[in-house]
This record gives structure tokens, sequence and C-alpha cells, in this order.
């Protein structure tokens, strides 16, 4: 029987003393900003349909799309949408994700553009929410700008209300006295209905973010927080896949739904040389025999599956490419991930543009957008109305908090 912790105190983790540096045997190459794990599996749209005969095309199937690391790039969101519409139109349901860095613009000589970070990243969350993104984790990079402001007034929450978008972080907590709380929620299940029948499958989510937040953030604005890593990262995780399978303790007033898939979304990064404490490669390591799959950011990675076989895919940066997960939700008579690969832009950049994600982007351009910061004047947008897909089954709306608890153990 499990046992509810949602009305109790919880005492922070002690975070380990010892930063664990490992060599997990990579070969990849790391240039500018891209690296390169193994051989990724990376195909054109064409290919795709051809490879998916094998398991009899998309028709019924469950399809996740996935970006990281966007760094200010939304020119290329409206062929996220695109590529949903393609899968739609197969007979497919869709949800799409992101594992963070999606407010903050990495400039180079090729990308001068500044109104995503003049809005402090809400231009990027409006063009996100108009090409029809679910489930969003927070990345290092989302806490360049203060996420609280002097009374207390959780800014970081507020910035992600202007969408209606699940966003997720369950291992970075602020201290206060001798509690631990959570920025935003943790987890959620997005239970999704197959076409043409009475099924359904619940898609558990979770997400983390790397400890570079704490060590590489600006120190007026990352000082109270605890980044759970290492060791203690690992048993974040696994209290999380308990959560949402219900195999454990309930770590909400209002318990999830049943997950029958279980994906983290995780800000991580593979190169342990560049922090040493909570590479995916660890993480995973750690969860393997608990997680269905790591959809990864942080290190700019191309790669669909560890050099050791790890399931943990990772798209590069700048929406380089767009992962594919292939859910068969009846495969030996139980929802599977079949299939996963790599759709490398000059392929995606074939379908037509979304019109709709195209209009928002202008207005993006236009600074339409406001900050939620005080130095900033103009008016706030209200969130638009999002026509779901699928439904949110862990007893909260959205980013708001009911039936979550934000104390952590």
């Amino acid at each position: 029987m499990k046992k509810s912790i949602f009305k109790r105190t919880i005492p922070t983790l002690a975070l380990a003393a010892t930063m664990m540096v490992s060599n997990v045997g990579m070969n990849s190459v790391i240039a500018a900003d891209v690296a390169v794990m193994g051989e990724p599996d990376q195909r054109s749209i064409k290919t795709a349909e051809d490879n998916a005969e094998d398991y009899g095309g998309f028709e019924g199937k469950i399809i996740i799309l996935q970006t990281n690391d966007s760094h200010g790039n939304i020119e290329d969101f409206k062929y996220v949408k695109s590529l949903e519409n393609y899968f739609t139109s197969k007979g497919a349901v869709v949800l799409t994700v992101d594992c963070g860095d999606y407010t903050q613009c990495k400039k180079d000589k090729s990308n001068e553009i500044d109104y995503v970070e003049e809005s402090e990243g809400i231009s990027a969350l409006k063009v996100m929410e108009a090409a029809g993104y679910d489930v969003i984790a927070l990345g290092n990079h989302e806490f360049d700008y203060p996420y609280k402001d002097k009374t207390g007034r959780n800014l970081l929450q507020e910035r992600l209300n202007t969408v209606k978008i699940d966003a997720l972080c369950a291992n970075i907590v602020e201290q206060k006295d001798k509690e631990a709380e959570l920025l935003i929620n943790h987890n959620c299940v997005k239970t999704v209905k197959v076409p043409d029948t009475d099924q359904s499958v619940n898609i558990g989510f979770f997400g983390v973010d790397t400890g570079e937040t704490k060590e590489h953030g600006k120190k007026e604005y990352v000082a109270d927080l605890t980044v759970y890593t290492n060791n203690d990262l690992v048993k974040c995780a696994k209290r999380e896949i308990d959560d949402l399978r219900n195999t454990g303790d309930e770590l909400d007033e209002t318990p999830n739904a049943t997950a029958d898939i279980v994906i983290c979304l995780a800000h991580l990064g593979v190169n342990t040389d560049r922090m040493g404490k909570d590479s995916s490669i660890l993480l995973y390591n750690g969860i393997k025999d608990k997680v269905d799959l790591i959809l990864d950011g942080n290190s700019h990675t191309v790669m669909t599956s560890g050099n050791d076989g790890e399931r943990i895919m990772s798209t590069g940066i700048k929406l380089a490419n767009i992962g594919v997960v292939v859910i068969d939700p009846k495969k030996d008579n139980k929802p599977s991930i079949i299939d996963r690969f790599l759709i490398p832009n000059k392929y995606f950049r074939e379908l037509e543009e979304d019109k709709d994600t195209v209009k928002v982007i202008k207005a993006a351009k236009n600074k339409e957008f406001d900050s939620l910061d005080p130095n900033y004047e103009g008016k706030k947008e209200s969130s638009s109305q999002k026509n779901n897909k699928v439904t949110n089954r862990n007893g909260k709306n959205n980013n708001g908090n009911k039936g979550k608890s934000n104390k952590r153990r």
C-alpha cells in the first residue's frame, strides 16, 4: 500500500560531499558547440516513413517530438508544428517536448537576435505554445533571469504561466528555513487516447536540470537554490519514477494516473568532464531498470543512444535535428517504445511552414511580448487557450500547483 508523504515536512536531501568524475568511454568529438556520440540514427522524412513499414506505419502510434537547446532559434519552431501536422496526417497522435535552454539566445555571427532575451524568454515560450509544445523541462539558462523578486514573488512561475505548457523540474529547490520547496511542478502524466480505439496510454514525464545552474549561474540569482546532483539526483529520479508508476510514496495530494511509460526530460548532457556531477549517462546507469527513456540536452550532443546502448537521445543545438520517439500502444499487449531517430533540419525544412506559428514568430520579432521584470514597461500578454490533444492526469492545470505539494523530500 502506498504511503502518502505530501502533508509532512520533508528534510532537504544531503548533497554529496564528493564530486563524481566518471570516464564513460565516449569517443565524441567536441567541435564548437556540437558533439556527436556514436552513429546517430538520422533519417529523412521519406526514410522514416519507409522504415516505419516494419512496424505497420505511423497510423495508430503515439509520436513524441523532442527539441533541446534552441537558444533563440525560434524560426524553426514553425517546422516542429509542421512535423506534428505530418505525423497527424499519417494517423498518429503527437506530443511535443523540450529539454531546456529555450529562453536564452546563444548569439553568433549569424544569429544576433535579442528579442528572446529582451522578453526574458516569454517570446520563445509564446512561439513554442503556438508550435504545439506539451511539456518542457528547465535548462540552466532559464535561470539567466531572476526566478523571484525581493518580495519572494515567483517570477519564473509567472513567466511559465504565460503559456499553456507543462513545465517541470524535480531537482532544484529553494531553501526556506529547514524546508526545501520546489520552484515549479516536478512531474505530470499525459493521457493519450489511441485513435479509433477505446484505449488510452498514460505517459509520465519528469524534469531534471544540471548542477551548472548553481555552479555557473549569477550568484545573486541562484544563491538560495539547491540543485540535487550525483547520487542525490539518482535518488530524486527514482522517487519521481515510483510516483509516476504509483509504486512508491505519493509525492502530491492528488495522485497521478499510473504511467505506462516514463520518460525523463533532462538538461544534463553527456560530458562528465565538464561538471562531473550529473551527466545523463550517470543518471541513466542509476535508473535504467526503472525509466523507459531519457531525452537530454545541455551538452549539445547529437545522439540516439549512448556508446554502450544507453537509452538517451539528444538533438544537438538550435534545432539541428528534431527527435522522434515512436510508441506502439499494443506492442506485446502493452505500450512500448519501438523506435527513435532524428530528422535533420535539411529534411524537416522541406515541409510546409505552419502559418499560425509563423504569425507568432513575427509577433515575437516585433517585440510584442513583454518581460515580467519590473524594469520593463508595457502590456502583459494573456495566455491563449490551447486546444489540448491530451489530458493532464495529475491534479494540476498546466503550470499551476493545484494538487501539488511544494515541499521537497
